[in-house]
C-alpha cells in the first residue's frame, strides 16, 4: 500500500498536468486517481488463439469510488488502504483528510515521511519530498530542463535498446544493416537466431495473448511499424450479472462468456481488443478495420457482432448492452521498450464508449456513420442525441433492427443488357448449382433477382453479405413455411421442428445448433458438416425443391461452404458471388468447396457491358430521356 501511494505521488508530479503537442494540435491532460487494496483473483481465459489476462476483485470496486471522487490532479484511498497503512507495525503517518463518503484524499504537497521501524527517525526515507528520480522518458521529453543532447542521446539509447529487444534485418533506413554489408547481415541474423532459441519457448504461449492486428510486424521484430491512422468501428459491450463470478472465483462462467464473445467476434472477421474490468465494470472491446481485420462492410459486420455477443451472453444469462461507432483513429502501441500495448486511440473510441452506457439493457446503439454505411443490411431507428469527448454537436444515435429477407424485390428500372446471361440464369431455374461470377458492381444481384421474379417456384432468397450465417437459416425458413422468408422466425431452432420439416432424427440436433449460435463458424457444427447437409437436404425435399437464392456468396463462412460442397437435394442454387482471391475471407474453405462442386456445378461469367449497354444503363439511371426534353442524340 506504501509504494501504490509513493508511486501514485510520482504519477502526479510527473503527469498531473501533462502538456503534449504544439500549436493547434496541443492537448493538456489532467489526470486524477484512486486506490484500493485486497484479495484479487487473477483469470487467464480465452478461445480460438486469443486469451487474456484478467484481473478482478474487491480493489476495482475501491477504484469505481475513489476515482469517481478524485477531482483533477488528485489522489484519493479508500478506507481499506488507508486502515492496512495504519495498521502496519509501525504507521505511516500520511497527510490525509477525509471525503464524504468515508475515502481519504491525498494531498501529495505536504512534506511527509516514512518511519524508520528501529527509530521512528522521520528523516530515514522522505515520503512526499523527495524528487522523483530522472528516467529516460523524463530527459527524452522535457529539453528545457536536461538540454538538448541529454535528450537525444537518452532517444537514441531508447531506441536502440528497441532494436536490440527486436533482433531482425531492419531496413537501414530504421537502423537495420545495410544489404551490401554481408557481415552485419550474418551478425543480425546470428544475433536474431540466439535470440529465438531463447526466447521461443515463451513467446509462442504469449502470442494469443498479443492482439491480432499487432502478431505480423512483432513476429517480425518490426514493432515500431505498427502505428497507424486508420478508419475503425468500434464495438463496447457491457456486461451485467459477471461481476459475482469474476469476485468469486468462478472461472467457469467467466471462460464461457469469454469463449462466447471470441467466437461472436471471429465469426464476423473482428479483434477482440480487451477484456477489461474496471471501476466501468466488465467491458469486452472489439474492433475491425485493424490491420488484418479491415473489409468493404466492417460497420454492418460490427454491428451484426454486437447483437450476436448480445444474443450469446443472454443464453448464459447474462444481461448485456453495447455501443457501435466509426472513425479516424490512431491503432499502433503505446509506452515503451519495457512495457507496451496494442491500442486504438480517437474520438470515436470515446463515442462507442458513450454510446455503450447510453444504450439500454439487451439493445445496440449506433453512431450515425454507422447507420449510414450498414442500411444495406439493417433496419435503424432513431433514439436521440448524445454528447461525447472529441464532438462538439450532439451525435444522434439509432437502434439496429435486422431486416428480414423478403421475397418481394422491388425494381426502379428493368434490367439494361445481359440478355445472354438473363437466358442462362432462367434456366439454371430447373435444378442444379449455379454460380454467377463477376466484380462488384457487374449485375450479379439484379440478374439474381429478376430470375426470382420469373421463377414459379418456391423461393428463399439469402445473402451472406458480411458473413451472415446462410443454408441453415434457409432451411429453418423452409421449416416456418411462412410467408415472409425472413432468416430467423423469431424463436429458437429445436431440433423437433426441424425433424417436422423433414430433417432426420440423427441429423436435426446439429443443425439445430448451427441454428441458435446464429453464426456462420466451423467450430460450432464441430466437423458435423455432413449432418447439417443432410438435414438441410432432407428439408429441402419435403419443402417440394424449392430455388435457393444465395447473393454475395464471397462472404460465405467456412461451415456454409462445407454444407454446400456436401448438399444433395432435389433443388436449383443460384449463386452470386466475386471472384475469391488468395487472401479473402475463408478462401481455404472456399477453394476446398469449390473443387468439390465446379465438376458438377455450371459457372456463369459476367463480361463488362458493351458499349451500348453501358450508355443504356446510364442515361437510365440518370433518369435522362423520360420527358427531359433530350433524346438519344443528345
Amino acid at each position: 500500500a506504501w509504494r501504490a501511494a509513493r508511486c501514485a505521488v510520482d504519477v502526479m508530479r510527473s503527469c498531473a498536468t501533462y502538456d503534449a503537442g504544439a500549436g493547434a494540435h496541443a492537448v493538456s491532460l489532467r489526470l486524477h486517481c484512486g486506490l484500493g487494496v485486497g484479495k484479487v483473483h487473477v483469470y487467464v481465459v480465452g478461445a480460438c488463439d486469443r486469451w487474456e489476462l484478467v484481473v478482478a476483485g474487491d480493489p476495482v470496486r475501491q477504484l469505481s469510488e475513489t476515482e469517481g471522487e478524485a477531482e483533477r490532479g488528485q489522489v484519493v484511498l479508500s478506507k481499506e488502504t488507508v486502515f492496512r497503512l495504519r495498521s502496519a507495525l509501525v504507521a505511516y503517518p500520511l497527510p490525509l483528510s477525509e471525503t464524504s463518503r468515508g475515502n481519504y484524499r491525498l494531498d501529495w504537497s505536504h512534506t511527509s515521511t516514512k518511519p524508520s521501524m528501529a527509530t521512528q527517525d522521520s528523516d530515514r526515507m522522505a515520503f512526499l519530498s523527495c524528487e522523483k528520480r530522472p528516467n529516460y522518458t523524463s530527459i527524452m521529453n522535457d529539453r528545457t530542463a536536461f538540454g538538448d543532447q541529454a535528450s537525444d542521446e537518452a532517444r537514441s539509447f531508447s531506441h536502440k535498446h528497441v532494436r536490440e529487444a527486436n533482433w531482425s534485418n531492419d531496413p537501414p533506413q530504421i537502423g537495420g544493416p545495410s544489404p551490401d554489408d554481408a557481415e552485419a547481415v550474418n551478425e543480425a541474423r546470428a544475433k536474431r537466431q540466439a535470440f529465438g532459441k531463447t526466447v521461443r519457448c515463451v513467446a509462442r504461449p504469449l502470442r494469443a495473448f498479443a492482439p491480432e492486428a499487432s502478431r505480423a510486424d512483432l513476429d517480425a521484430g518490426t514493432p515500431g511499424l505498427l502505428g497507424a491512422l486508420r478508419d475503425v468501428v468500434t464495438v463496447f459491450v457491457d456486461v451485467n450479472g459477471l461481476s459475482d463470478a469474476l469476485e468469486g472465483g468462478d472461472v467457469d462462467r467467466v471462460q464461457s462468456a469469454m469463449e462466447a464473445t471470441v467466437r461472436a467476434v471471429r465469426a464476423w472477421d473482428g479483434m477482440l481488443r480487451q477484456f477489461a474490468v474496471d471501476d466501468k465494470g466488465v467491458v469486452f472491446i472489439a474492433c475491425w478495420g485493424v490491420p488484418g481485420h479491415a473489409h468493404e462492410d466492417d460497420e454492418a459486420r460490427a454491428v451484426s457482432s454486437a447483437k450476436e455477443v448480445l444474443a450469446a451472453l443472454s443464453l448464459q444469462g447474462l444481461e448485456a448492452r453495447a455501443g457501435v461507432a466509426s472513425g479516424n483513429a490512431f491503432c499502433g502501441l503505446v509506452g515503451n521498450a519495457a512495457r507496451a500495448e496494442y491500442a486504438v486511440i480517437g474520438s470515436s473510441v470515446n463515442l462507442a464508449a458513450r454510446l455503450m452506457c447510453h444504450a439500454p439493457p439487451s439493445s445496440v446503439l449506433v453512431s450515425g456513420t454507422v447507420r449510414d454505411r450498414a442500411l444495406s443490411s439493417f433496419d435503424f431507428e432513431g433514439k436521440g442525441s448524445v454528447r461525447a469527448k472529441g464532438y462538439e454537436d450532439p451525435i444522434p444515435v439509432y437502434r439496429p433492427m435486422r431486416r428480414e429477407v423478403r421475397t418481394e424485390v422491388e425494381l426502379v428500372n428493368e434490367t439494361i443488357g445481359r440478355e445472354d446471361e438473363r437466358r442462362q440464369v432462367s434456366e439454371a431455374l430447373e435444378n442444379g448449382v449455379t454460380f454467377l461470377i463477376g466484380p462488384q458492381g457487374a449485375g450479379k444481384s439484379r440478374l439474381l433477382r429478376d430470375a426470382l421474379l420469373a421463377s414459379n417456384k418456391r423461393v428463399v432468397w439469402c445473402s451472406a453479405s458480411g458473413g451472415a450465417p446462410v443454408l441453415a437459416p434457409c432451411a429453418w425458413a423452409l421449416c416456418a413455411g411462412a410467408s415472409d422468408t425472413c432468416t430467423f422466425s423469431g424463436r429458437a431452432a429445436s431440433s423437433k421442428a426441424l425433424i417436422e420439416g423433414g430433417a432426420s432424427d440423427q441429423d436435426a440436433d446439429a443443425l439445430a445448433r448451427l441454428l441458435n449460435a446464429r453464426r456462420s463458424s466451423a467450430g460450432v457444427i464441430s466437423n458435423g458438416a455432413a449432418s447439417v447437409a443432410r438435414a438441410v437436404s432432407g428439408i429441402v425435399k419435403k419443402a417440394g425443391s424449392p430455388v435457393l437464392f444465395i447473393d454475395d456468396a464471397q462472404d460465405l463462412g467456412a461451415a456454409d461452404w462445407a454444407v454446400l460442397s456436401l448438399l444433395d437435394a432435389p433443388c436449383a442454387i443460384l449463386v452470386g458471388m466475386r471472384p475469391i482471391g488468395r487472401y479473402a475471407r475463408n478462401a481455404t474453405a472456399a477453394r476446398n468447396a469449390l473443387v468439390k462442386m465446379l465438376t458438377k456445378a455450371s459457372v456463369i461469367a459476367l463480361d463488362p457491358l458493351s458499349i451500348a449497354e453501358t450508355a443504356s444503363l446510364f442515361t437510365a439511371c440518370l433518369g435522362l430521356y423520360q420527358g427531359s426534353g433530350f433524346d438519344e442524340s443528345g
